[in-house]
């Protein structure tokens, strides 16, 4: 694989620094970008990564890391020990439940595309109403720091901003069925009903179970 890495371009080189780099910062890619325009087109990171997958595999593996791709939508990292994961905040673990139940009832009522949009009022009504997943609305402190920590690994993606900012348009993409699996969304979603939990009480492995990332 050294001979593939060795016959890139300079920018081809820069170009695999990058993509290694924001992997390890943010875990996903997706196969589609927003746009300035506020649509979306094809990430040519995530195509680089794909016609190159043996080499950024190899890559990873040296460094303890396995790189996989989901449905050729998504393509994430996850350390092979099991370490170096996120410990994520309570709300913000309940909020990847709730977008990823919001993105399954969207996704099979329209199945022209894997990307789902919602609004922050659409999101906290749910989380409040529908699924009980918290009992007053947070602060927006708190808020605005979950949802940015969501955003940050790819997981929603800003599409418009609305003058009241309940009415901010996101949209969620496919990474959030590796960020909170098939396997687990149950799992995690009666703990959290079953169980008082505070931020305190959630240590490292509780983390781990939450969420992939």
């Amino acid at each position: 694989m050294l001979e593939k890495y060795e016959s890139f371009s300079t920018k081809e080189k820069e170009e695999f620094r990058d993509i290694c780099n924001e992997l390890f910062d943010k875990t996903f890619l997706n196969e589609e970008v927003i746009s300035n325009d506020g649509g979306f087109v094809i990430n040519e990171k995530f195509n680089f990564v794909r016609r190159n997958f043996e080499l950024f595999e190899e890559y990873f593996m040296l460094s303890g890391w396995i790189l996989e791709r989901k449905n050729n939508e998504t393509i994430y990292i996850r350390n092979e020990t099991g370490s170096n994961r996120v410990i994520l905040k309570l709300l913000t673990t309940k909020m990847l439940i709730a977008l990823r139940v919001i993105y399954d009832e969207k996704r099979k009522k329209s199945s022209n595309s894997n990307r789902v949009q919602f609004k922050l009022n659409e999101l906290y009504n749910k989380m409040l109403h529908d699924f009980g997943l918290i009992d007053t609305m947070p602060s927006k402190t708190d808020r605005d720091s979950s949802i940015k920590m969501i955003e940050k690994y790819n997981i929603i993606v800003k599409a418009a901003v609305a003058e009241d900012e309940m009415d901010n348009v996101y949209v969620i993409m496919p990474s959030i069925t590796v960020a909170v699996s098939d396997e687990r969304i149950n799992m995690i979603y009666n703990q959290l009903k079953e169980e008082e939990l505070t931020d305190e009480e959630i240590d490292k492995n509780d983390a781990d179970e939450m969420a992939l990332l």
